[in-house]
């Protein structure tokens, strides 16, 4: 009999360990399915986005980033530049730099750029030292590509997201993040600013009521359109700088 229940807890340690990797594995291969995803439609997207580039009139402002850039439809500016949406939804940092620096397009007024928010999922460890260091590298790649085409290139805190989406993406680590992408810049490569202060609940990386829906913004053009207006008539001495984040989360 002792003998019996030795076996029988054997096998459901054994069971219990299967279930374990099991999941892990379809886990791992979600990941790597949605990688794959990102950089096939990365790869769909980058000539539209160098079609529109090549015609493009001198002087325009390129919109960079992932989904929380190709979901921004800028108005019409009194300014008249034009601007370029090249934004790549579902877009790593290490995605996007690889478009980034397949851009084709004469040297632009400004390039403002928006990624992170999907290097924050939680199964990724945001956190752990290598993914910050690698989330750096890519960055760094992104602005350099971005600073060979444009004049100005502004740097934007990552928008935070719905409260219910806070198991799926680390909230923690939206703020950490972009305090890496501010250090970045002030470093002189780049401008920092946080267009999504106003939207910003108490804590950095989770939206007030009704400002979002899963990880996207209710409404990009409130926040985008006021950064975007002062960019457009800017003088690249002007925009170059670094800006202090406007207002304050609370």
């Amino acid at each position: 009999m002792a003998r019996t229940r030795v076996l029988i807890s054997a096998a459901l340690v054994a069971v219990m360990a299967a279930g374990v990797f099991h999941f892990g594995r379809a886990d791992h291969v979600k990941t790597e399915t949605q990688a794959l995803n990102a950089r096939r439609y990365a790869a769909s997207r980058l000539p539209v986005i160098n079609a529109h580039l090549q015609q493009a009139s001198a002087g325009y402002v390129l919109w960079a980033g992932d989904s929380n850039a190709e979901l921004f439809q800028p108005p019409a500016l009194p300014c008249g530049r034009e601007v370029v949406n090249a934004g790549v939804s579902g877009a790593t940092t290490d995605v996007y730099a690889e478009v980034a620096e397949k851009l084709e397009s004469a040297r632009g007024h400004a390039a403002v750029l928006t990624i992170g928010t999907n290097n924050l999922l939680s199964k990724k460890r945001p956190l752990d030292p290598a993914a910050v260091d690698r989330f750096e590298r890519d960055v760094s790649r992104i602005i350099d590509a971005l600073r060979a085409r444009a004049d100005t290139v502004v740097v934007t805190a990552i928008p935070p997201v719905q409260d219910m989406e806070a198991g799926v993406v680390n909230t923690d680590a939206v703020q950490a993040y972009s305090q890496r992408l501010e250090a970045i810049c002030d470093r002189g490569r780049c401008a920092y600013e946080d267009p999504f202060a106003a939207v910003r609940a108490k804590a950095f990386g989770i939206a007030r009521p009704g400002a979002s829906v899963g990880i996207h913004l209710e409404d990009y053009r409130a926040s985008l359109e006021p950064l975007l207006e002062r960019i457009c008539a800017e003088s690249p001495s002007e925009a170059s700088g670094h800006r202090p984040s406007p207002g304050g989360s609370g």
